[in-house]
């Protein structure tokens, strides 16, 4: 790896140096007061059989938070039903990290989604085009047929050639895609309730695998504020992140499954590394879903929307600590057998 690559990826990407330097994250002035003062921990916990839909129905007692293998008491309990609906959808069409007759499938399957059940979207959607040469939103709608019109007739800034694999290009990749994360983030913070992104996109590049390379100290800093910056962001605004793949099962099984290298929480400044920031590692850990080959994209994104359908929001007060940045893990155990948590991963607590 070229160190002045490097440098100029992590000096775009990644915190400024106030940030870098104190080693921890100022939270976000929209972050609500209540959990800025008393350390609470939300989570929108879905339940699932090992394979099959979100299931409703359980009660308080169903569940146990272990917080790095502690149990913790539940402060609050709600059983969220299909008729509350999440404040947001953001289905995110990436064109720069995904090659020209990829899209234009995806494009297809996404018109699908959006106008199956005649076009009644169960919840508010923005479409966002992520191209070469910017980023644009559609206002919320639940009109599906409306927003399938402007994606048909868009015209998004393909990548005209073969993708470029050069580390030049890849790094460029890696600062434009978590750059925008970061700007939908900050958008839509402020307003309530759960969001959902749906990011169609095979993921930005990783770069190198676990040892690959050194770093200096300041440069894993770097990258361990960000990925802090990024955890608190997306627990505290509510927001729930998908990636899915457009490519079918024939994409290399090297590429598809490298970001498992990195999808344990950070917990150490010293094994920061840019995966760490990979779409799917950051899908995961937020309690989303990472889904890949198959081209039934729209029935992907139908299933990525039915974890609103039924959910547990649960909270706990996370322990007192003394030294900023302590990664807590987040396990969610269920008394009946047979079913499976999803939830937020893990945590970042404060002084």
């Amino acid at each position: 790896m070229n160190p002045i690559r490097l440098i100029t990826f992590l000096a775009f990407v990644l915190p400024t140096a106030g940030i870098v330097a104190q080693q921890t994250v100022a939270p976000a002035s929209s972050i609500a007061p209540t959990q800025q003062k008393t350390g609470r921990i939300f989570l929108d916990v879905v339940v699932t059989p090992k394979t099959g839909e979100p299931m409703g129905g359980l009660r308080q007692q169903d569940f146990t938070i272990l917080d790095n293998k502690v149990a913790r008491p539940i402060t609050s309990f709600h059983a969220v039903g299909p008729n509350e609906v999440p404040s947001e959808v953001i289905l995110v069409v990436d064109a720069v990290n995904t090659a020209v007759a990829d899209v234009s499938s995806a494009r297809i399957e996404i018109s699908k989604f959006l106008r199956s059940n005649s076009g009644k979207l169960a919840a508010p959607v923005s479409l966002v085009f992520f191209t070469n040469s910017g980023t644009s939103v559609t206002p919320l709608s639940r009109d599906g047929n409306k927003l399938a019109d402007i994606l048909d007739h868009s015209t998004i800034d393909f990548r005209k050639n073969t993708p470029d694999i050069t580390l030049v290009a890849e790094t460029e990749r890696i600062e434009t895609s978590v750059q925008t994360l970061k700007g939908l983030l900050a958008r839509d913070t402020p307003l309530p309730g759960r969001k959902l992104i749906l990011w169609v996109s095979p993921g930005w590049p990783i770069l190198w695998a676990p040892g690959s390379v050194d770093l200096t100290e300041q440069q894993r800093i770097k990258i361990f504020g960000s990925v802090i910056e990024l955890s608190q962001t997306m627990r505290d605004g509510r927001f729930t992140l998908y990636a899915i793949n457009p490519l079918d099962s024939d994409e290399n099984v090297a590429r598809t499954f490298f970001y498992e290298d990195f999808v344990n929480g950070l917990a150490k400044l010293s094994n920061a590394l840019p995966g760490h920031l990979a779409l799917q590692v950051l899908a995961q850990q937020s309690g989303g879903l990472v889904l890949h080959g198959n081209r039934d994209i729209s029935g992907e994104l139908q299933q990525c929307v039915e974890d609103t359908t039924a959910y547990y929001g649960i909270s706990f007060d996370a322990p007192a600590t003394e030294r900023p940045n302590e990664y807590h893990h987040i396990d969610v155990q269920l008394a009946r057998p047979g079913l499976v948590a999803r939830t937020r991963q893990g945590y970042y607590d404060q002084p």
